[in-house]
């Protein structure tokens, strides 16, 4: 019982390292004892919650970079170690081990003889590291692999139908489930039941109730063997193209599409090459992911000769752009390019700005389909009324802006079924909504209504455009005449009219009692056709200028100089000069060798520069020599070729003669207009990653959107290369497999 008076004693509280230490860690640490103390000599007495961090941290730190001094093992000893343990070994200061080191990823090893190395000289640490489940399962593995190597090198043979035979015929009806399943985009927890249906119609599978993880490495090792084929293509490519674009998945997460176009057989082909998790979307952040992913797959960046992106300034930035670090740091024979189809896409949306006719156009159609799909009676009034007047039964569309050419949509839904759409506005504008009066009040118009028809004309030829600028294997010589056709399209229909605007005014009775549509009463006057045809010119001569803006002539300097010598029909019409200077032109940019750094580090740890000198892609004084003898092939023989068949006939047939010329020919087919294949794979990334799969990891999604976007038709797929490298990674337990699985029991609580 405490004395009434008496002072309780507190103790002095001093800064030192025996304050915030234990006994045992100031033992094992004792050799930054002395640092610390006067360190913490200068601070102020802090809560140990908030030191002790922080002494952590500094003292992790210093044993990290610490070199253990080995003038106490002499030479002999550790000859004599490594005799004993092969796997042993010593560098930097440090001890390693070497199949720990190998099976580092694939076991997913946290020792630190994988890692960092072990500063412990001394036998027994060795001898608990030989003893280490986690050293004996790494040796075990690598045993495996050394074994299965054997086998492969004497039974697997590079002939597939060889290869078919050392596969078990179970195997690959499995496989081809699993495959089946991802292709189709279904979710892998159907696949038990998909195996239970093939059972139940009689044929033999023996695999059941197979576990997540299972399905996981099946699907992994599918896109293992189409992802080596990928690169391998890639790898064998003299140049290829990147394509770059990020997004949002349905979880907020940022991705990052890498795309890439090679030649193959001499004709371009483009693919996914992954689909990423990004932490934020700058221009540095990406760079390194890009860099990361290429030195991953052993792809040398100094190949790629051609960026597509959309254009967003953290992607073409003049400064710090991803396109200029691609060009300063790894490519520099990369030409840039802003996507041709999102330029178009631009163009479109740029044309509605500033035209106060077409912002209220643009507001009403969107304010039609809110009033419409935002009710059921609305819509089922509308289907109704359709079926009456014989209409196509089509939904009312709304005006999306991140689509190709979204206004389209809308407005040919309105087109196909006006008269509904205002006999629709019409019965609830009696029933006195303000909203459908005011709705029904600008859509029967007659200025309104011929509108309505011609931006469907104007966007139709645009969609044609937009359509070719998608293409999956677009060629530059393609780029030109498609543009000219479609501006020269607009242009006539300032004067004439087209079809749906023709169909339009035919459908439009004009009486002495005023202008009807399917007995719908239209507002009309005598100006409103002048009214309309100011807004006709007005319109197409924005689009034209727009058009005009976003596809720039300098933009495209080298695409015009691959044209003039790679297209028959330009060569012929070409004078000499002009030849001259686009060879000149292309013989100067690829021709030399030029200098690319890289810079690492920080500013803390330091920072470290690497030059590296990239090589020329081609010759520049045989390019000149080799010119005339394709001039006389393409003047010739090749006269009426198309550009893609003359490049492949010159790359596979006269590579031995004019092997300079044959390299810009794939470097032309290598030329990257649009990034729209990033776009697909967006699209098939937000139906992989749905509501119902929202928890679909990043190396999941990317495996199934591997398997969707370069997999074959399943009627054309072989399952045996992916059920060789399944049964390598490791030792199978297929007849636990193949049974019904059958938890562990519980263990019974005892008291």
């Amino acid at each position: 019982m405490a004395t009434r008076g008496r002072k309780k004693r507190v103790p002095t509280q001093t800064n030192t390292l025996h304050r915030y230490l234990p006994q045992n860690i100031r033992e094992n640490y004792s050799f930054c004892a002395t640092l610390l103390n006067d360190l913490l000599d200068d601070v102020i007495i802090s809560p140990e919650n908030v030191v002790c961090p922080i002494l952590s941290e500094i003292i992790n730190e210093v044993v990290k970079h610490k070199k253990h001094d080995m003038g106490s093992v002499s030479e002999k000893t550790l000859l004599e170690w490594r005799n004993k343990h092969p796997w042993l070994v010593i560098e930097s200061g440090v001890m390693k081990c070497k199949v720990c080191t190998d099976m580092k990823s694939k076991l997913k090893l946290i020792t630190v003889w994988a890692d960092e190395g072990s500063p412990n000289f001394q036998y027994s640490g060795i001898t608990r590291h030989t003893a280490s489940a986690e050293h004996n399962n790494a040796v075990i593995a690598c045993e495996q692999d050394k074994q299965l190597q054997t086998i492969s090198s004497q039974e697997v043979i590079a002939d597939v139908s060889d290869v078919c035979e050392l596969v078990d015929d179970v195997d690959k009806k499995l496989f081809n489930t699993v495959y089946y399943a991802a292709k189709m985009e279904i979710p892998s927890s159907t696949i038990n039941s998909l195996l239970d249906l093939q059972t139940k119609n009689g044929l033999n599978i023996k695999y059941t109730n197979l576990s997540p993880d299972t399905v996981s490495e099946i699907q992994t090792s599918i896109e293992h063997v189409l992802r080596e084929g990928l690169v391998n293509d890639i790898k064998s490519s003299p140049v290829f193209a990147m394509m770059l674009d990020e997004s949002t998945d349905l979880t907020v997460d940022k991705r990052l599409s890498i795309c890439v176009r090679y030649i193959k057989a001499g004709e371009p082909v483009t693919n996914m090459l992954v689909n990423v998790h990004l932490e934020d979307g700058t221009a540095h952040t990406i760079m390194n992911c890009v860099a990361h992913e290429f030195e991953r797959h052993g792809i040398d960046l100094a190949n790629c000769t051609s960026l597509a992106t959309d254009g967003a300034a953290v992607m073409l930035g003049k400064h710090k752009g991803v396109g200029q670090q691609l060009v300063s740091k790894y490519s520099p024979f990369c030409i840039q390019t802003h996507c041709m189809a999102h330029r178009l896409n631009l163009a479109c949306t740029d044309s509605i700005k500033k035209n106060d006719f077409m912002i209220k156009f643009r507001e009403k159609f969107s304010s039609l389909y809110s009033f419409i799909s935002g009710s059921s009676n609305r819509t089922l009034a509308l289907k109704k009324i359709q079926e009456i007047l014989e209409e196509p039964e089509i939904k009312i569309k709304e005006p999306y802006s991140i689509r190709w050419l979204g206004l389209k949509n809308a407005v040919s839904a309105v087109f196909e079924s006006f008269g509904s759409v205002l006999a629709t506005l019409s019965k609830f504008a009696a029933e006195k909504n303000s909203v459908a009066k005011g709705l029904l009040k600008y859509f029967s118009s007659y200025k309104v209504a011929l509108a309505i028809a011609f931006i469907l004309d104007v966007h139709n030829e645009l969609a044609v455009l937009s359509c070719e600028l998608q293409k999956k294997n677009l060629l530059f010589s393609e780029i030109k005449p498609v543009m000219d056709a479609t501006v020269s399209k607009l242009s006539s229909m300032e004067a004439t009219d087209g079809k749906c605007l023709t169909s339009m005014k035919t459908d439009i009775e004009i009486t002495d009692d005023g202008a009807f549509f399917s007995g719908e009463k239209l507002k009309y006057h005598d100006n409103m056709g002048s009214e309309f045809a100011t807004v006709r010119k007005d319109y197409i001569k924005r689009m034209k200028k727009n058009i005009s803006d976003r596809f720039r002539k300098t933009d495209s300097d080298h695409y015009n100089d691959f044209c003039t010598l790679f297209e028959p029909q330009q060569i012929n019409i070409s004078t000499q000069e002009e030849c001259n200077e686009a060879l000149e032109s292309l013989s100067t940019f690829y021709g030399y060798e030029k200098t690319v750094k890289v810079i690492d580090g920080n500013l803390i740890e330091g920072l470290q520069e690497t030059v590296r000198v990239v090589q020329p892609l081609v010759d520049p004084a045989k390019v000149q020599e080799e010119w005339p003898r394709f001039q006389g092939m393409v003047k010739g023989a090749y006269a009426d070729m198309p550009t893609n068949k003359l490049c492949k006939r010159v790359i596979l047939l006269h590579n031995d003669i004019i092997p300079n010329i044959a390299k810009l020919a794939a470097i032309a087919l290598c030329l990257q207009p649009t990034s729209v294949e990033c776009e697909r794979t967006f699209s098939t990334q937000n139906r992989l990653k749905c509501k119902q799969r929202a928890s679909l990891g990043n190396e999941a999604l990317n495996t199934l959107m591997t398997i969707c976007m370069l997999g074959p038709d399943i009627s054309k797929y072989d399952p045996s290369p992916a059920v060789i490298y399944w049964l390598r990674q490791k030792r199978r337990r297929k007849p636990r497999l193949q049974s019904a699985y059958k938890p562990r029991a519980k263990k019974q609580k005892t008291c």
